[in-house]
């Protein structure tokens, strides 16, 4: 978990730089066998780039998607 964290801090640094809409994604809740467990997150930019993982790869493509309503809403 402290990798993830590491990689997204890095990750925030670098969206600091240069600015882009991002979300960041949060589990907060899990139930039985996960991929991860509460507390992972994972940041999605606007231009569909992940940093971090959540799932196991579908479940990020449905995360994706909800970022780009969020971006579209604001």
């Amino acid at each position: 978990m402290a990798n993830n964290i590491n990689h997204l801090l890095e990750a925030y640094r670098q969206l600091q730089r240069q600015p882009e809409d991002s979300v960041l994604a949060t589990i907060i809740e899990t139930f039985g066998s996960t991929y991860q467990k509460a507390g992972a997150r994972m940041l999605i930019t606007q231009t569909g780039e992940l940093v971090g993982l959540l799932g196991g790869g579908c479940f990020e493509r449905d995360l994706v998607e909800q970022a780009a309503s969020v971006f579209e809403t604001g």
